[in-house]
């Protein structure tokens, strides 16, 4: 327990995040078997966390870890402690079989640094301009806000992401999570339905404005 205590007084130190966010990480998310450290006498100078997603891959499903919470003091920092947590977060992932490690940058800069440490930005998103094809239901389409877990909810978007050939997916308690996580970031999740069969999801996240 007092490691986890540690964590999360570092993660409050490096990162901005709201008291509501952290508590709920640290209930729901993090776990001691997914932690690494590092420590300076008794003290956790650097930690992350290696969380497990399964990802579809060319007809498979293979292990992957998604480096979560990455941290360093700034007393301790630009002394290659990050460097060896990741190194030691690497062996422990070869050691484990799993064969992907994702990460998400929190800033810019960042994209190099771990550029560095052997990733490539491989998700890549355009937007282009779409002529819908003309659609007359033959029942009414009906679009609700769900702000509970639902079993049938996740079973539809589960469904959704295993068919896409190259895709992280997510368990059950990882839709927990992300339903936890909305009203903390100003998002919602919309559920369309006809027939009271679903049709399609979508969650929205507010920026500014």
């Amino acid at each position: 327990m007092i490691v986890k205590e540690q964590v999360k007084a570092l993660w409050k130190l490096c990162f901005e995040d709201s008291e509501e966010f952290v508590e709920m990480y640290f209930k729901l998310r993090y776990k001691n078997e997914v932690n690494v450290a590092i420590q300076s006498g008794d003290e956790v100078i650097s930690a992350l966390q290696m969380l497990p997603y399964p990802m579809t891959f060319c007809g498979e499903t293979v292990q992957t870890s998604y480096i979560s919470g990455a941290c360093t003091h700034p007393d301790f920092r630009s002394k290659g402690v990050m460097r060896e947590l990741l190194s030691q977060s690497f062996a422990r992932m070869l050691r484990n079989g799993v064969q992907f490690s994702t990460l998400i940058p929190a800033e810019p800069w960042l994209f190099d640094y771990y550029k560095h440490m052997g990733y490539a930005s491989v998700f890549q998103y355009s937007v282009k301009e779409m002529t819908l094809p003309e659609f007359i239901p033959s029942k009414e389409i009906t679009v609700n806000v769900v702000s509970e877990p639902q079993d049938e909810v996740y079973s539809y978007l589960n469904k959704k992401l295993s068919e896409r050939p190259c895709c992280i997916q997510h368990s059950a308690e990882d839709f927990q999570v992300i339903m936890a996580d909305l009203p903390i970031s100003r998002g919602h999740l919309f559920v369309a339905r006809q027939a009271n069969e679903i049709r399609g999801v979508a969650i929205i996240y507010k920026g500014e404005n």
